[in-house]
């Protein structure tokens, strides 16, 4: 799906220059949104764009757009909101798109979704002759039935940081081709680690931790293991500089700690202060690192050691987020729960349900 991601990129490459091109003003704020998991993925994506692309992005959800619209939506700031969904429709898509139009006066939207029924892109689609508008349709296949929604969360990341390497438009296909490479050899061996740690050591605890582009992968981690297990296992996020100012305190026995570990010099350096931090107040719980070069640290109890051929942690967090996605898969089997359905009773769905969106 990433491969054939990449293709619809290219196909629509000078679509693609030409809408960035027009809005590439001087202060131009690039706003990623999503719900949910593709909230997560718009904080990587962000982030990235942040450090590699030059861009000045942020990453707001649109459940706090549509909450709170004055406190994220800029009436005088020149904004490319770039929506992701994988289906378009829980409320808060096309809710903060209709938003955006009212308040901000210099407005592009980029498109970003899995599904052509959904209702984002039918209000995308609506205005496709406004040149301030750009839609890009995922493959059919990324529109994922199961709740772990790997493919889409994965994709939908692709193809934004893709449009956002419009201007280096080979380098980005090198990197996604490695990235499949990386997936394609290693998906055997990390289905067979995250076995092996579930099965050796029981958990109901689980912190996940992530600093910069990480940091959305590590909320993801988080979300995907509470969404797989119906809420029994107690999940948090973090970051690693963060998680010492109190939230440490939940670690126990029964903890099981996911450090994802930067390739970044500096952000590195404090990822290994903490981990060797944990290591050292470890007692029956376990730690597992996901990472693209070996950390080099006695006593971690699972290392998961990715492809280090990437250009940059975008590429590496990617392949993380496949992980970090079969671990909590894994984790949902090996309780016993109908993954695909975790909360039969409809106390949860993939699409969410039942929120008015007000006229403002």
């Amino acid at each position: 799906m990433w491969l054939e991601t990449a293709r619809i990129l290219e196909k629509r490459l000078p679509d693609i220059t030409g809408f960035m091109e027009r809005c590439r003003t001087p202060g131009l704020r690039v706003c990623i949104a999503g719900a949910g998991s593709s909230g997560y993925c718009g904080e990587i994506i962000s982030a990235a764009a942040n450090k590699y692309l030059g861009y000045i992005s942020d990453a707001p959800h649109t459940t706090d757009i549509v909450g709170s619209p004055e406190s994220f939506l800029h009436e005088d700031i020149p904004t490319l909101l770039i929506s992701l969904a994988r289906s378009g429709n829980s409320p808060e898509s096309a809710g903060a798109v209709e938003y955006a139009r009212k308040k901000i006066k210099r407005l592009f939207e980029i498109c970003v979704t899995c599904s052509a029924n959904g209702e984002l892109f039918k209000i995308s689609e609506e205005n496709k002759e406004n040149e301030n508008i750009l839609n890009i349709l995922l493959p059919e296949k990324t529109c994922d039935k199961g709740f772990a929604m790997t493919s889409s969360f994965t994709s939908m990341a692709v193809a934004a940081y893709g449009i956002l390497s419009y201007n280096n438009f080979p380098a980005f296909k090198n990197d996604v081709s490695a990235l499949g490479g990386c997936i394609s050899e290693s998906l055997n061996k990390l289905v067979c680690s995250a076995q092996k740690t579930i099965s050796e050591k029981p958990f109901d605890r689980a912190a996940f931790l992530g600093a910069g582009i990480h940091k959305g992968l590590a909320r993801e981690a988080a979300n995907k293991m509470g969404e797989l297990t119906a809420g029994k296992i107690n999940v948090v996020s973090d970051t690693p500089l963060e998680f010492r100012h109190g939230p440490k305190s939940m670690v126990d026995d029964n903890t099981v700690i996911m450090h994802i570990i930067s390739e970044d010099l500096l952000t590195r350096k404090y990822d290994i202060d903490l981990l060797c931090e944990l290591i050292s107040q470890k007692r029956e719980n376990k730690i597992i690192t996901v990472s693209a070069g070996k950390p080099d640290v006695e006593g971690i109890d699972y290392e998961i050691i990715l492809n280090n051929n990437f250009s940059n942690d975008f590429y590496f967090g990617i392949a993380g987020a496949v992980f970090a996605q079969i671990f909590a898969f894994i984790k949902s089997q090996e309780m016993g729960i109908t993954t695909d359905n975790p909360c039969p009773g409809g106390d949860l769905n993939r699409e969410v349900k039942g929120v008015t969106i007000y006229e403002i």
